[in-house]
């Protein structure tokens, strides 16, 4: 009987598949229904994480945070963001929020549009009331078929219009118009970047969707059209690779292009089984099926998965992740019990201390649960299997492992149910096949015998040592012989060669305030006097310096701990001292206590300037106004959590200089200290990464290592890190007998390896780039200089940023996809952007190992040199300028003119790749055309 029933539940099962499959055979491929929702729900649980995390809206669809984007496929898939609470404040109320805001913002910028679109997109799908008028503003900004009008705002129109298909609302637009803009943008391959020389598959999907949606309201240039679509899937279709995904280029994401090809041929009504590899028979269905690693991957790649999963069947499984309103579970009094955990990595205890844990916490009253009430970070392969716990991840047979009171349960640690005064504990074991470590239970507070700092900084000071030789100069030198000498490492005496060299090379005259106080905190720290380094007073040209104001508080901050760190007695005489220095910075805190890098006060406190500033206040702490203003902004660093690396390590400088315990609870979370937290950034080659995870960083490091050197001398009651008391200081001062060598004895000292290969033409450049500190060897053995090979765009934007000496920056309001805080060109690309020197390549995307072209490195040389075209030379232009593209014709022509770049003999050769010896000749030109003046 009871067969007969099941094998009539399967027939009937198997006949609704089939109907649905006959139906739409595009969800033909939707068998693995659980599955599909089981990824699905991994998905929403990172956005979950997220918003809940940090409660954050952003702008941009490519940001870390929570976006209005995400918010339309949540509701989409049937997910409520109504529960999801940060700080009190629901992500539903948070949007809202942002939709009034933006609606009542008359200053709003057009260049917004696709924000305020998705703003509508969302306000649409949740049926707000805001969708009207959100819709009216985006109607205004729409002039001759196009939003914006510039290089590569295609990528913001098209997307655009994408959002408005969704709802409909394209029909309101002038549609003729539209399809006229979009078959202008496609390619001779059938992509649609409006660009001959880069193809981008997400552009080409989005107007595909939009095309075939406005084919349906209108007959205008229906041929065209048909055949746009057509060489476009045409396109697409040549992308798939043997697992089943796609990807146009090595920097794209293949998940989230996938998702884009599901969402297309859902659109155009495709069958998905009818898209597989020849060879593998393996299509888009299947990569997303294959994949289970969500947990890893930026915010974007979660919300193109999620809506994958949704097209390809999932089902909602009511999560108890995100409870979901009305179910009663307000009405009910959730029962609680008090965990006692203690977390052990690696190194060292990472956690002890009471968890409370409630039916209505995220994973409940399990082992899990108390994992996530701790604070640490953690990631995992499946819910019961946690891979990495506050940065330390399994390797082979060693990993985390869980265990209560002692003994290690049976069931995973998101099913067992802990029972009121339990101790838990989570260990990393180097040995499965053994409980290794002892359990320790006994609640302990002492976190100052926690880790071994003499051997950790040694650890951190070996790293950085190893990174730089100190064979030419560069900003990296100077913070990493503070860091060295303040934690007792020799510092080799070839930089103070190098160091006079820089001075006497630019005639004591440096681009910023912080560049005369890194140096003056360096050499201090050797025992060096700046106040003569061959003939020059850095001190004086610091506080002389025009621009005290143009980095900010960070310019005043500074002067002021340089001048703190040394005798220097003359500041009375000059523009700046100790007092102006003082009262200035004292004026600019915010009302909430916070400071910002901006000399104004409306602008939101930011952790490490507030550190920084902090720090030059320390000396002057028992002054009653400097212990107000100080008092005041410590009150709101206690409201802050750092997320990386540099900013708790910023905030242990200052708190050490003002003699405040760094273990003192206010300003840990869930009982984890600061010093906890930083720990857990270290790697097994004590390096410091600047997120979690991440590789070891050259700033990271530098920062992480003088916190742990300025809370080491905390413990042991030694001066501060940068009084510099203990340093014996040499009088005499740093004559011409170390300046640098003349350029031709230099150059005589360059012996390249590979000195045959460079072109005649530019043997002499390339010896003086190397010379002049501009550029190295590609080897630490020998001086290989490699001059043939092609140069990517993140060296070639390095290489800017350093021959015009521009102040890096490690955060931007600029974002691209594709540069992520940590890689070592980060840095130079947010400066050079900031700048506008440099910009992307189209959907938030910088591309940073593709090669550069002749004419993208004219074009940011017009716009870093801010060159004009001269009319009386306007004739002079090269025989093959036609060949470049249209945004680049003026750049290719005023360098030509400038002969900065000339190419061979009238030919510019604007699409050819540049060359590390090609790149060297400019380097050289502009660094000596700034020497000349």
């Amino acid at each position: 009987m009871k067969l007969s029933l099941l094998k009539k539940h399967f027939a009937l099962i198997l006949v609704l598949s089939i109907i649905i499959g006959l139906f739409n055979p595009f969800f033909a491929v939707a068998e693995s229904t659980n599955v599909i929702s089981e990824l699905a729900e991994q998905n929403i649980f990172e956005l979950y994480k997220v918003y809940t995390r940090g409660g954050q809206i952003e702008k941009s669809r490519m940001t870390d945070n929570s976006h209005p984007y995400h918010a339309y496929v949540l509701a989409k898939t049937g997910e409520t963001v109504t529960n999801w609470v940060y700080e009190g404040i629901s992500f539903e109320d948070k949007l809202l929020g942002k939709m009034d805001e933006t609606i009542n913002d008359s200053s709003l910028d057009k260049k917004d549009v696709l924000y305020v679109a998705d703003l509508y997109l969302a306000a649409f799908e949740m049926e707000y009331q805001e969708k009207d008028a959100l819709l009216s503003i985006i109607k205004e900004w729409h002039l001759d078929g196009v939003f914006l009008d510039g290089a590569y705002e295609q990528f913001s129109n098209v997307s655009v219009y994408d959002v408005l298909v969704k709802t409909g609302a394209i029909e309101e637009l002038d549609v003729n118009e539209i399809i006229d803009y979009i078959l202008s943008l496609q390619q001779d391959n059938g992509n649609f970047s409006g660009d001959m020389y880069f193809s981008d598959l997400m552009i080409t999907t989005e107007a595909v969707r939009v095309l075939k949606s406005l084919a349906e309201i209108t007959e205008y240039g229906k041929a065209n059209v048909d055949t746009a679509i057509a060489e476009a899937i045409k396109w697409i279709q040549g992308l798939i690779k043997e697992d089943g995904s796609f990807i146009v280029s090595d920097w794209d994401e293949p998940i989230t292009n996938t998702a884009e090809v599901i969402k297309t041929l859902n659109a155009l009504g495709y069958d998905l089984n009818e898209w597989k590899h020849p060879d593998t028979n393996k299509g888009p269905a299947d990569y997303m099926l294959s994949r289970s690693d969500y947990s890893n991957q930026n915010v974007r790649t979660n919300v193109w998965a999620l809506e994958a999963y949704h097209l390809l069947g999932a089902q909602s499984q009511n999560n108890e992740k995100t409870p979901n309103p009305g179910d009663g579970s307000e009405n009910q009094t959730p029962t609680e019990v008090s965990i006692y955990v203690v977390i052990t990595g690696k190194y060292g205890q990472l956690f002890s201390g009471y968890v409370d844990l409630s039916t209505s916490d995220l994973y409940g009253k399990t082992p899990l649960g108390a994992l996530h009430k701790t604070g640490l970070s953690y990631d995992y392969d499946t819910i019961s299997f946690i891979h990495t716990i506050a940065g330390e991840k399994n390797e082979g047979l060693s990993g985390w492992m869980y265990r209560v009171n002692g003994t290690a349960p049976t069931k995973s640690a998101n099913n067992y149910i802990l029972s009121d005064g339990d101790q838990l504990e989570w260990f990393y074991s180097t040995d499965q096949t053994s409980l290794a470590g002892e359990l320790g239970l006994e609640p302990t507070r002492d976190e100052n015998v926690k880790y071994e700092l003499p051997h950790v900084i040694q650890k951190s000071a070996n790293w950085l040592l190893q990174q730089n030789d100190f064979d030419l100069y560069d900003t990296f030198s100077d913070w990493d012989v503070l860091a060295l000498s303040r934690s007792r490492n020799e510092v080799p005496d070839r930089y103070k060669t190098i160091l006079i060299s820089h001075v006497h090379q630019h005639s004591g005259v440096l681009r910023n305030v912080t560049d005369y106080a890194r140096i003056i905190l360096a050499l201090r720290s050797i025992g060096e006097d700046a106040s003569n380094v061959g003939g020059y007073d850095l001190y004086q040209l610091m506080l002389e310096h025009e621009g005290m104001l143009d980095q900010g508080i960070n310019g005043p901050a500074y002067a002021l701990i340089a001048l703190e760190s040394s005798e220097y007695d003359n500041d009375m005489l000059m523009t700046w001292n100790r007092k102006s220095l003082l009262d200035l910075i004292l004026d600019q805190q915010n009302y909430d206590g916070s400071y910002s890098l901006s000399i104004n006060k409306t602008v939101a406190g930011d952790i490490d300037i507030t550190a920084i500033v902090l720090q030059s206040l320390a000396p002057f702490k028992d002054q009653r106004e400097v212990r107000r203003v100080v008092e005041k902004a410590l009150s709101w660093l206690e409201t802050q959590t750092p997320t990386n690396c540099e900013s708790l390590a910023q905030m242990i400088i200052a708190l050490t200089m003002l003699e405040e315990d760094i273990l003192d609870s206010r300003f840990s979370v869930n009982n984890i200290t600061l010093l906890d937290q930083l720990m857990q950034y270290q790697n097994d080659d004590g390096g410091f990464g600047h997120e979690l995870g991440e590789n070891s960083d050259h700033i990271a490091t530098q920062q992480a290592l003088m916190a742990l050197t300025a809370y080491h001398r905390f413990v042991e009651d030694e001066p501060t890190f940068f009084d510099m008391q203990d340093v014996t200081l040499n009088n005499t001062p740093l004559e011409n007998d170390q300046l640098e060598d003349s350029l031709e004895e230099r150059l005589k000292q360059v012996k390249l390896t590979d000195e045959n290969q460079v072109s005649t033409w530019a043997l002499e450049w390339v010896k003086k780039a190397v010379a002049y500190g501009l550029m190295s060897g590609v080897s630490q053995e020998e001086l290989r200089f490699d001059p043939l090979r092609e140069l990517t765009r993140a060296e070639f934007t390095a290489l800017m940023t350093k021959t015009l000496e521009a102040d890096l920056l490690t955060s931007s309001n600029v974002n691209y996809r594709d540069v992520q805080p940590g890689s070592w060109y980060y840095e130079h690309v947010m400066s050079a952007s900031e700048r506008g020197w440099v910009s992307g390549v189209g959907s938030n995307e910088f591309a940073p190992q593709k090669t550069i072209t002749r004419q993208e490195m004219a074009v940011v040389l017009k716009k870093a040199l801010q060159l004009e075209l001269l009319e009386d030379e306007l004739s002079k232009k090269p025989v093959d300028i036609h060949i470049a593209a249209p945004w680049a014709t003026t750049g290719v022509e005023a360098v030509y003119q400038q002969r900065l770049m000339v190419g061979d003999g009238q030919r510019f050769m604007p699409v050819d790749t540049v060359t590390r010896e090609m790149a060297a000749v400019i380097m050289v030109k502009l660094y000596e055309a700034q020497l000349q003046e």
